[in-house]
């Protein structure tokens, strides 16, 4: 034990072979040192469990009864044995008697033991599903800045290996653990009968060895959970480098790239060293201890005979339920150390499933009528992530029924922020957004979510048919389908199921691509409405205009464009503007615009200009360009960089629509 040799003089041989057994993470010690909570591991793996309490009473049943069938198997085969040396003087009726109990008994055995596997492995499969299913919805009612600090690989990991751990772990080790605890339990109350004396030695030996392995068990737990923070982390660089093989490949740093994955596969050859070194000194100790227990149970035994106080059957049979104990008690340490692995890699799960869901993703009161004004009252706001940033102070905006307000500024001044506060990602650190006069925070979520629609610059489609993709969240009033599939067509039925759903009609979606001025090009594409998306199908200005028709499918009262041209070229976003500007104009709705370029936003009603998380100007463009305020000077700046990109002479500013003719000659 590293504990052992605490003091020992700095660069010893002692202090070097401490220290060879720490294991590191690359989580916060905060984070990743904390004493596993048993009970309340035991209890939220019992909420999991009890939906199947009857199928897990039948299980734990039946694996009481292989236990003690099988714990009577050498009692018999003692008495067969021993009844065949006297068959010459009592003849073959005791032997026949014993041999067919014995058999009997071995039939009862298998029949049980098939039985609690297949239960067990059942338990194992329902909690599997019950488990990541409950963990993938936490973590889909996690809070916006849950996200922003926490990596989507190491989640990914977190649903797949270390939930599998943890029923793996309930389904084999917990399972055999109580069955040849049953037998070695059994097993040492049967050597009582036989032996006082025996059994007290024995017992002293194999209480060292139970010392030995809760030792070992918390090695083992700490190395499980390292090993599985180092294994997220892992999976998370190979997710990052394969997702942008297009820039590793552009910049030339695939060599480093795989240095450093090299280096994260060093750090978990490193850790499973150590538990391949600690699992080595376990078995060592253990199979000295166990052996050692046989040899003690041996002498002691002879000197018995010599001395008359115990026959050579009883010393036989006593050996033999020696050997069942001893090995049953093995299995039991075995499988603890596995039960401490899997506790060490559900830390991390059951931390994740203890967390309550977004505030901003939970029920509340419905207004009793929807006028559409949105407003901002004095709202400052800081990132979780970044308490001591300020990324909106003071802010107020007002959001008129059917109008189109703007909101500009240079990047980081807010712009974005008070966008995400509109489609309430976050609460505001202090003032109120309202909705008609209702605080956000009081309206029910999911009300809410489906009066708006948000078109981003970073736009991200699902793995799905164009059609699915623009139906996402589409509300249909009809009920949703049964999720139990029919077990005739299993399969089949789930296969259609693992798809997005599409609740739209076809005459819903196409209304909604031509809206967005995406019909055409999808209709082109080899399978129309039906073709999958991937990364590589689409340019940038159509995922854009797909995304546009994905939020006007759901006719939205208010509609956030927030730098929906930002990322495009010009002639995608010339494409995307024109659908946007026919969006505008077509509907009477809110429509609030963030925007870079200021083409877009000449013709809104209000625009607000953000400046250092303020509001510093007010107003229609005409206005703003009076002003010859932070606005005025935006204008300037991209209208000398239009000018000078395109090889432009200058042209005397007119301060209201020099910008669209200077499109106009560069077009020309």
């Amino acid at each position: 034990s590293a504990s052992a040799f605490r003091g020992a003089p700095a660069g010893s041989w002692a202090q070097r072979w401490q220290d060879w057994w720490v294991v590191n993470s690359p989580q916060s010690e905060s984070e990743g040192d904390t004493k596993p909570r048993m009970g309340a591991l035991l209890r939220k793996i019992w909420s999991l469990l009890s939906p199947d309490k009857y199928l897990l009473i039948g299980a734990g049943s039946f694996m009481v009864v292989a236990a003690l069938s099988e714990l009577a198997i050498p009692h018999f085969f003692t008495k067969s044995i021993f009844a065949a040396g006297v068959v010459q003087e009592q003849g073959t009726a005791t032997l026949s008697e014993h041999i067919k109990i014995l058999v009997g008994v071995v039939a009862v055995f298998a029949v049980t033991s098939a039985a609690r596997g297949w239960c067990f492995s059942i338990l194992n499969n329902r909690l599997t599903m019950r488990l990541r299913e409950r963990l993938f919805t936490n973590l889909v009612m996690r809070e916006t800045a849950f996200f922003d600090t926490t990596e989507v690989a190491s989640l990914t990991s977190r649903l797949q290996t270390d939930c599998h751990a943890i029923t793996k772990c309930i389904a084999t080790n917990v399972n055999v653990t109580i069955r040849n605890a049953l037998q070695a339990i059994g097993g040492f109350v049967y050597l009582s009968t036989m032996s006082r004396e025996l059994s007290v030695a024995t017992f002293c030996s194999m209480f060292i060895l139970w010392g030995i392995t809760l030792v070992y068990g918390n090695f083992a737990r700490r190395c499980q959970k390292v090993y599985q923070d180092v294994l997220a982390c892992t999976n998370r660089v190979a997710d990052e480098v394969l997702s942008l093989s297009r820039i590793v490949r552009t910049f030339g740093t695939g060599a480093a790239e795989r240095r450093r994955y090299s280096t994260w596969l060093q750090w978990l050859y490193q850790i499973s060293l150590r538990q391949a070194g600690g699992y080595a000194s376990f078995l060592v100790s253990s199979y000295v201890t166990s052996y050692g227990t046989k040899v003690i149970a041996l002498v002691f035994g002879c000197s018995m005979i010599a001395q008359g106080k115990m026959t050579a059957e009883q010393l036989t049979g006593f050996i033999l339920y020696l050997q069942f104990v001893v090995s049953s008690s093995l299995t039991v340490c075995d499988e603890f150390t596995e039960i401490m692995e899997a506790v060490g890699a559900s830390e991390r799960v059951m931390s994740l499933l203890d967390s309550q869901p977004a505030a901003q993703a939970g029920q509340g009161s419905l207004p009793p009528r929807f006028g559409g004004r949105l407003e901002l009252s004095n709202v400052e706001f800081r990132y979780p992530s970044r308490p001591h940033v300020a990324a909106l102070d003071g802010v107020t905006i007002s959001l008129a029924p059917g109008t189109t307000v703007a909101l500009v500024g240079r990047s980081g001044s807010g712009k974005s922020s008070a966008v995400a506060l509109m489609q309430r990602l976050y609460d505001p650190t202090s003032g109120a957004v309202t909705l008609d006069g209702h605080d956000l925070r009081s309206i029910d979520s999911d009300w809410f979510c489906h009066r708006i629609g948000v078109v981003t610059q970073d736009t991200r489609l699902f793995g799905a048919s164009i059609a699915a993709n623009i139906a996402y969240g589409y509300r249909s009033s009809a009920p949703e389908a049964d999720m139990v599939p029919s077990q005739s067509n299993v399969f089949h039925e789930l296969s259609l199921r693992t798809q997005l759903p599409v609740l739209a009609s076809q005459e819903e979606i196409e209304d909604a691509a031509r809206a967005a001025s995406a019909h055409d090009f999808i209709m082109a594409l080899p399978q129309g409405y039906q073709t999958m998306v991937n990364d590589k199908l689409l340019s940038g200005g159509q995922k854009q205009r797909i995304a546009l028709a994905r939020a006007l499918i759901r006719k939205p009262d208010i509609l956030i464009l927030d730098e929906a041209t930002s990322a495009l070229d010009s002639e995608n976003e010339a494409q995307v503007q024109a659908a946007l500007d026919k969006v505008v104009e077509s509907c009477d709705r809110t429509v609030v615009m963030v925007a870079h370029r200021l083409s877009t936003v000449r013709n809104a009603d209000v625009i607000h200009v953000m400046d250092k998380a303020k509001v510093a100007e007010v107003g229609r463009h005409d206005e703003l360009m009076a002003l010859r305020g932070i606005y005025w000077s935006l204008v300037e700046r991209q209208e000398r960089r239009v000018t000078v990109s395109h090889g432009l002479a200058a042209v005397p500013h007119d301060g209201n629509g020099v910008l669209h003719e200077l499109a106009s000659d560069s077009a020309q």
